[in-house]
């Protein structure tokens, strides 16, 4: 984290902590516990990382108002689900105190402390050291860590008799199928917090990822993924966004890192800062309409967070091309490309006899989610 280029310049200028976190500085007696820094004006220090999970349908300890007194004076960490337990014990190896997890850190049965948090969620991610991903799990018990052949080796080149001596062996498939389409990223919330978080660490089923501004890597090719794609006939470009665009076929293309718009002094001072700067709306118009392609495709528990959980990603288009007009954000697009942007469509399904199958619908429900004219409307 120290020799990226990039990612140093990421890296917030100021340390900024989230309403609550976990404390791990006691878990050498087997507890831990909540803080709330800012309203007992608790002197802390250090950097934080964040978990990406899947809740599943476990049951488990979370955080209510009958329980906040209890976890802020400390639990046990044997009573929390097997992922929460691996990893707060991987950001400790890692040198952390303080993680957040976010049925720990906000009341789960307070809509008003869940909306306030979930207005924080950009910040809460972006300033943070890391974001920890249980990729792989599909509950909170199944954990970060999985038995596996600790004598395995990964072939990335073989030597033949050839005019060219060492050919590599590419697995172009692997970030697809091992990552973007594993359990936890195909979960509408986890989207921004891949995105926004400065670097991801996968934990995929038989081996980690590595995610950030500077370079993609895994255990095998620990130097780097390479980035060649296809698309339309062409080759993309390094620019993506984190492997969750997809291209016109609907699949996955790893593909729109978002931009590595230069500032004027030479400097990365923020993800925004990699909205380009050639023709910075545009661009952010097109890269938006690709990460609610994207978003479409995504599981949500609640179909009432359909815009709650991407509001961080527009309030970092927001801030790159509006200058924080938030009142231009109406209902998933955005007002000053609003023609083209009403031009959504629901792509059809393909059955298996090759004639295209709709099953969009939109949903009957109590609660109000979006007008008709937008695409957060259709399920």
């Amino acid at each position: 984290m120290n020799f990226h280029r990039m990612c140093r310049h990421v890296s917030p200028a100021t340390t900024w902590y989230p309403t609550r976190l976990v404390d791990m500085g006691f878990i050498a007696t087997g507890r831990i516990k909540i803080i709330e820094p800012r309203k007992h004006n608790e002197q802390i220090t250090g950097r934080y990382v964040t978990l990406s999970h899947c809740w599943g349908d476990v049951d488990f300890y979370h955080l209510t108002k009958d329980t906040l007194a209890q976890f802020e004076d400390g639990i046990e960490i044997d009573k929390l689900p097997k992922t929460f337990h691996h990893a707060i014990d991987f950001a400790c190896r890692l040198g952390v105190r303080y993680i957040w997890i976010d049925s720990l850190c906000i009341l789960q049965d307070s809509t008003k402390d869940w909306l306030y948090q979930s207005a924080q969620m950009d910040q809460v991610y972006n300033n943070s050291l890391c974001n920890i991903s249980a990729t792989a799990a599909r509950n909170s018990s199944k954990g970060l860590y999985v038995d596996r052949d600790s004598e395995q080796h990964w072939i990335d080149e073989v030597a033949l008799k050839t005019e060219v001596p060492k050919y590599t062996i590419l697995d172009l498939d692997f970030w697809e199928t091992t990552v973007d389409q594993a359990p936890v990223n195909r979960r509408g919330w986890v989207l921004q917090e891949r995105l926004i978080a400065p670097r991801v660490l996968h934990f995929c089923h038989d081996q980690i990822a590595w995610e950030c501004w500077e370079k993609d890597a895994i255990e095998s090719r620990a130097d780097g993924v390479p980035l060649l794609q296809l698309k339309e006939g062409s080759i993309v470009s390094r620019s993506r966004l984190k492997g969750m665009v997809p291209s016109v076929d609907g699949k996955a293309l790893r593909h729109a890192r978002l931009s590595r718009g230069r500032l004027k002094n030479g400097k990365y001072t923020d993800i925004d800062a990699h909205m380009g700067l050639a023709v910075p709306s545009v661009y952010c118009f097109e890269v938006w309409k690709r990460v609610v392609e994207s978003y479409s495709k995504m599981r949500l528990t609640k179909a009432t967070d359909k815009l709650i959980a991407l509001a961080g990603i527009a309030k970092i288009v927001s801030r790159r091309i509006l200058n924080g007009r938030d009142e231009d954000y109406v209902a998933g697009m955005w007002r000053n490309n609003l023609e083209s942007q009403l031009l959504w469509r629901v792509d059809p399904a393909v059955g298996k006899d090759g004639t295209y199958e709709f099953h969009s619908e939109r949903p009957d429900m109590e609660e109000y989610r979006a007008p008709s004219f937008s695409w957060a409307a259709i399920d």
